[in-house]
């Protein structure tokens, strides 16, 4: 990878992290808030949600160590899971901002970029 693609993807790993967990919370907030159900189930299913995307902070993000080496693969998985924007990975060299866009839209057309 490119040293000014690794600086931009140093920066956007931090936001796709936050973005992740944020998508956790409002994922514990739906489960905490169901209706109908007793304390108990509540309780489990904000624990389930929470233990879910944990797992899913670890598949992203801790699975392989953050270097160059590896960050077209924590790349992937953090467009697969539209944790950035296209805008966002527009700052990418032209072969890596194509690959991102892919991953961001497997149905896309241009791949150009």
């Amino acid at each position: 990878m490119k040293e000014s693609d690794w600086k931009l993807f140093s920066k956007l790993r931090d936001l796709a992290v936050e973005r992740l967990y944020d998508r956790i919370l409002v994922e514990a907030q739906k489960a905490i808030t169901s209706e109908g159900k007793t304390s108990r189930e509540l309780v489990h299913e904000t624990r389930d949600a929470l233990n879910a995307g944990i797992k899913e902070v670890r598949d992203v993000f801790d699975s392989v160590g953050f270097s160059r080496t590896h960050a077209r693969l924590y790349l992937m998985g953090i467009c697969v899971r539209q944790l950035l924007t296209e805008e966002e990975v527009s700052g990418f060299s032209e072969e890596l901002r194509a690959e991102a866009l892919r991953w961001l839209d497997p149905e896309r057309d241009d791949f150009q970029g």
